[in-house]
């Protein structure tokens, strides 16, 4: 089996993006690439989040947030309603109920402004659907650790390529 498919060559896999993407913050943070700096929170997120590092995930998430919101525009709204409803995704698998809501109910809202019925309305469903019992949770947990992992894979590519355009 190739070793980045394992569990250990994915820890190796995570360890070399998490260094790259510090990495990056160190270019990034100086030049006060907001826009960047918050993009990279995020993806630091999504690695965190594969590796089941969901403390961690949040709080590269809410780094990420909080920078967004001085950003401004469509764009950033648009970054902010996801992030909101990935950091309701991550409060809910730790079961944190009613804060899980209240990111929900933030994506939502933000979804509503920006006039995207698609996402409102799935946000909508979530939030008419949250799981109650263990295993709803534990479906959750899987399903969210595999888009985590395919946005980390896809954000290790943009960030290698930066990357390779600073040296």
């Amino acid at each position: 089996m190739n070793d980045s498919k394992t569990n250990g060559g994915l820890i190796k896999e995570t360890d070399t993006a998490i260094a790259l993407f510090q990495r990056a913050l160190k270019f990034y943070e100086p030049l006060n690439d907001t826009k960047m700096v918050s993009s990279i929170y995020s993806l630091m997120a999504a690695v965190h989040h594969v590796r089941n590092e969901l403390g961690l995930a949040v709080k590269m998430l809410t780094k990420a947030q909080v920078l967004n919101k001085t950003i401004g525009g469509k764009e950033s709204k648009e970054v902010q309603a996801i992030n909101y409803h990935i950091l309701g995704t991550l409060c809910e698998i730790n079961c944190k109920q009613k804060k899980a809501k209240e990111h929900y109910r933030k994506s939502l809202k933000l979804f509503k402004k920006l006039d995207d019925k698609r996402r409102a309305d799935a946000v909508s469903e979530t939030l008419a659907t949250l799981p109650k019992s263990a295993a709803g949770l534990e479906y959750l947990a899987l399903r969210t650790r595999m888009v985590a992992l395919e946005t980390y894979q896809e954000g290790c590519e943009v960030i290698q390529s930066a990357l390779l355009r600073m040296n």
